[in-house]
């Protein structure tokens, strides 16, 4: 199950999966009786579970508080980055089609509603994940604020220490920096010959990266490094010989990764031969975008399908829009000088946990940390993050703020807060976690599109609080809702025009229409080159949570905490499951 997370693409994506030093919830427990069918497919689903994180042993002390207590074993040889190799690559999905095929012998009606469910999950998540099988060289290894040169930083500097063992284990993954990146490098040379590389402005993107850390000496690094060490149980002089350690290892492997890395990709300035996007690459490059759009929209519809849909939804909120601002002239004026007055994150958050209890479960937790991020690792694309626990230990839930980004936009700091912590993210994940029915190979598995949904539905419907804590017309909540969706919406568009329907710049103006100037047209345009499909999961999966919203409302009536209730309790699932289960639920 190693391709279900990607990681020879971009490593680690550590935007959803961190350490925590404290626990906390109540959990949900099992059913007791289990027959012996049943436990095979346990003991399948644990074993899968396990072999995943073995392969990929980075990402243990983000995933699980204590990996040596299920079982899993992995060697100080073992313990490295990785590489970016087509034989891995190809190996990679012969377990997958082996793990499915073994799944596939599995009678489902056999299984628990639960378990079902698993089972459901697994069977999509590999049909899905197989679809980029043939797509070695159209992976992404540096985007517009992605690729292996910009996670290294989130990697390390959110690596978490809880005992001895982790530090010694960060300076080995260290000590795997070169192969790491001279595997990426050589992967993008031959992406060029293949004519198949990202175009100058990508490259342009991550030369300025590389700069940005090798003229700061990667301080961040070093910085960050102190600042954990701190809460070990170790003697002042252990912690100082640590200290001193990773600044060695930060001049040995960090900056020379940066500075080679730049070096590579001045090479490869002018050998990109589409300056456009996926569809540029013909054929084989729509084929892979189309595995993209089904990853990233958590669905079963076709590209074509996802356009309609897109373009469908666009033209209803343009009605909506039309409609508020009808039955109140004075919205657009009230919109333009709506300001925030709680600026503060911590307090946004203990505002929004105050106010939430009618339209949503309690969270299992509410312990959390919110930090802004140094200045050195910023991603311009970045406004916040949320890094979860592990699987094993809800406590500590992490929130990082691009405090650039979110400089002077209240509104803006307030959604985002709402979408990262409580009821976005932090409530989901948490839930999900805690929930001892769901198995942890669905914990481990990650679905973009669901996850991003919530997260920006919770956010958008936690508006109407503040609005009317600053005594606003509600009407205000819904209007900032759905200019926020609309925007999403014709990103996504622009996504779809460009890596599937090959639209140059004009025909992105041209679509445009004077909804935005040429300026932010090209804006839009590069972004959707250089990362495609990014975008799609907030915009489609905040939609689709809005329509499973309306069958729950035609079926129950207007019960907003009923209906966000069942989703939490459901865990992360591909849209068509929760379509599916939902009705069970309601009939």
């Amino acid at each position: 199950m190693k391709k279900i997370k990607r990681l020879l693409a971009a490593l680690l994506c550590v935007i959803t999966v961190v350490c925590a030093t404290g626990c906390g919830g109540r959990a949900i427990k099992r059913r007791n009786t289990v027959s012996d069918y049943e436990k095979q497919f346990d003991e399948y689903c644990d074993n899968v579970f396990k072999s995943s994180l073995e392969q990929e042993p980075f990402s243990l002390v983000y995933t699980l508080y204590d990996y040596e207590q299920y079982g899993i074993e992995v060697s100080d040889d073992d313990k490295t980055l990785g590489v970016m190799d087509y034989d891995s690559y190809v190996e990679s999905y012969e377990r997958s089609e082996q793990e499915l095929e073994e799944l596939n012998n599995f009678d489902r009606n056999r299984l628990s509603t639960e378990r079902q469910h698993t089972y459901d999950t697994l069977v999509w998540l590999y049909d899905t994940d197989l679809e980029f099988k043939d797509g070695y060289y159209m992976q992404r290894a540096i985007g517009a604020g992605s690729g292996f040169i910009c996670n290294l930083v989130t990697n390390f500097t959110e690596y978490c220490f809880r005992r001895e063992q982790d530090v010694k284990d960060y300076f080995l993954y260290m000590e795997s920096i070169p192969p790491y990146y001279e595997s990426y490098i050589k992967f993008c040379n031959e992406q060029a010959e293949k004519g198949l590389f990202v175009n100058d402005d990508v490259i342009e993107q991550n030369i300025e990266y590389c700069d940005k850390m090798i003229d700061t000496d990667a301080k961040v690094y070093i910085d960050t490094f102190e600042s954990r060490i701190k809460s070990l149980d170790l003697s002042d002089s252990d912690k100082e010989a640590y200290i001193e350690k990773n600044k060695e290892y930060v001049q040995k492997y960090v900056i020379p990764m940066y500075k080679d890395s730049k070096s590579a990709l001045k090479n490869l300035l002018g050998t990109s031969k589409n300056e456009r996007g996926m569809a540029g690459f013909g054929e084989e490059g729509k084929k892979y975008y189309e595995a993209i759009v089904r990853d990233k929209t958590g669905s079963d519809m076709s590209t074509e399908e996802v356009i309609e849909y897109i373009d469908a939804k666009i033209k209803a909120l343009y009605l909506d829009l039309y409609r508020l601002m009808t039955s109140n002239p004075d919205i657009l004026d009230q919109y333009d000088k709506f300001e925030i007055s709680i600026t503060d994150p911590d307090e946004v958050m203990k505002f929004i946990i105050s106010k939430m209890g009618d339209d949503f479960p309690e969270p299992v937790t509410t312990n959390y940390n919110i930090e802004y991020l140094d200045k050195s690792s910023e991603v311009e694309t970045t406004m916040a993050y949320y890094i979860t626990p592990p699987i094993d230990n809800i406590g500590i839930n992490n929130i990082k703020i691009n405090g650039s980004a979110l400089a002077d936009n209240t509104i803006q700091t307030y959604v985002s807060i709402a979408h990262e912590g409580i009821p976005g993210h932090m409530m989901q994940y948490t839930s999900f976690f805690n929930n001892e029915n769901i198995s942890n190979v669905r914990k481990y598995a990650g679905i973009i599109a669901p996850s991003e949904g919530w997260a920006q539905y919770a956010s958008l419907n936690a508006l109407e609080y503040i609005v009317e804590e600053e005594g606003y017309n509600k009407d205000l909540a819904e209007i900032i809702a759905v200019d926020e969706r609309i925007g999403y919406l014709l990103q996504t568009r622009f996504d779809l025009g460009v890596n599937y329907e090959d639209w140059d710049l004009d025909d992105a103006n041209a679509y445009a229409n004077g909804m935005y100037d040429e300026e932010v047209v090209k804006i839009l345009y590069d972004a959707v080159v250089g990362d495609p499909g990014e975008i799609i999961p907030y915009a489609y999966g905040t939609e689709y949570m809005y329509d499973l919203r309306d069958e729950y409302f035609d079926k129950k009536g207007k019960d907003v905490k009923g209906f966000n209730t069942f989703i939490i309790n459901s865990g992360i699932l591909p849209f068509p499951l929760y379509e599916k289960y939902m009705q069970e639920y309601l009939d």
